[in-house]
């Protein structure tokens, strides 16, 4: 079987993937960008395709079986350029940290959170009442719009219920 990781980003899932698939396996990992010839006949002969974007401007791998996006989305992949014989599939599970780093940025960018900490870690509250230029904005009962609600517009939804 072959295995190409096409991509810095899936290079990135390679390491040590060869010792989980034994020998049966021919692992290749490819750059973004195709242009050397060799790099193109490997992706051709492609039996599974590690990888987050997918088009028909790329070479056309004859017997692909799988084409495998690490990450949630796969807004990359052209569904109509993947051969019949392959299927797709993506990968989930980190839509809780992710959804928890949504809620920090959008309460970092509301609530002087790091700010706040540095000076209270000095011994300081520059956040006290009473002084305009200490105001800030609140989460509560602002509108979140959420572009998708899959795993991870679901989870961001559920946190977000709390403001």
């Amino acid at each position: 079987m072959r295995i190409v990781f096409h991509g810095e980003n899936a290079a990135s899932f390679s390491h040590d993937f060869q010792r989980l698939v034994g020998e049966a396996a021919q692992i290749s990992v490819l750059p973004d960008m195709l242009t050397d010839r060799a790099h193109s006949q490997t992706y051709v002969a492609a039996d599974v395709i590690v990888g987050g974007s997918f088009s028909h401007d790329l070479p056309q791998p004859r017997q692909l079986q799988l084409f495998h996006v690490p990450g949630a989305g796969y807004d990359a992949v052209d569904l109509d350029a993947i051969p019949s014989s392959a299927v797709v599939c993506n990968c989930f599970g980190h839509e809780q940290a992710i959804a928890e780093y949504v809620m920090a940025a959008l309460l970092e960018r509301h609530v002087p959170l790091a700010d706040a900490d540095r000076h209270l870690r000095q011994g300081k509250w520059t956040y006290a009442a009473g002084s305009p230029e200490r105001v800030h904005g609140e989460l509560a009962e602002t509108t979140i719009g959420l572009l998708g609600f899959g795993h991870i517009g679901k989870a961001i939804a559920a946190r977000a219920k709390a403001f």
